[in-house]
């Protein structure tokens, strides 16, 4: 799998089914997404709070740590933003 970064914003209430590269992914109800990507096999999202890996509700990291310190590219999410950076 390549990596890549999807964009997302707003409430729904609905789940998000994301349809990309024959990949689906159902984001959990009611989350402020910001930013999905993955990185190798596996697939992050991040809400207004901390960044979580796909399929699981246990937070990697919270507001302030950068993408680094989970082995990712160096980005930065701060009071659930998006993420700043280039899109490779």
């Amino acid at each position: 799998m390549s990596e890549g970064i999807f964009y997302h914003w707003g409430w729904k209430d609905s789940e998000i089914t994301w349809l990309s590269d024959s990949f689906i992914l159902n984001m959990p109800k009611k989350s402020f997404v910001t930013r999905l990507m993955w990185i190798g096999p596996q697939i992050y999202w991040i809400n207004n709070q901390a960044l979580y890996r796909l399929g699981s509700s246990e937070a990697i990291a919270n507001n302030g740590w950068s993408w680094s310190d989970i082995g990712g590219v160096s980005e930065r999410f701060l009071n659930g933003l998006p993420l700043v950076g280039t899109v490779w």
